[in-house]
């Protein structure tokens, strides 16, 4: 078994899923704390024996976002900013998503 990084979310799953399998609780009442349904709770539950601590992580982690600008226009749009906005540091972009605020939303 490798490394799992996991969520604060993901950590109380597991601490929860243990005491499951310990029999120190039951599902119903993980359920409450969670905030979840018995049978989510009984899926993670299902998911957590067959594949450990990896199978209470979420698999879309690190997967690309649906709503990801094509490469083109974020470099258009980081142009931009940057041409216009050359020295205010709210409109630096360093890589964080502070720069999608300045975009237009897509309608559906």
């Amino acid at each position: 078994m490798g490394l799992v990084t996991m969520s604060p979310r993901e950590l109380e799953r597991l601490a929860l899923m243990r005491r499951i399998a310990e029999r120190r609780t039951t599902q119903r009442l993980a359920a409450e704390q969670l905030g979840l349904t018995v049978r989510q709770v009984e899926r993670l539950h299902a998911a957590y024996k067959a594949r450990g601590a990896e199978g209470l992580v979420s698999r879309k982690r690190g997967a690309p976002s649906n709503r990801r600008l094509p490469p083109e226009l974020r470099e258009l749009a980081i142009k931009l900013v940057r041409g216009r906005y050359p020295r205010h540091p709210a409109y630096e972009f360093d890589g964080s998503p502070r720069l999608s605020i300045l975009l237009p939303t897509r309608s559906k």
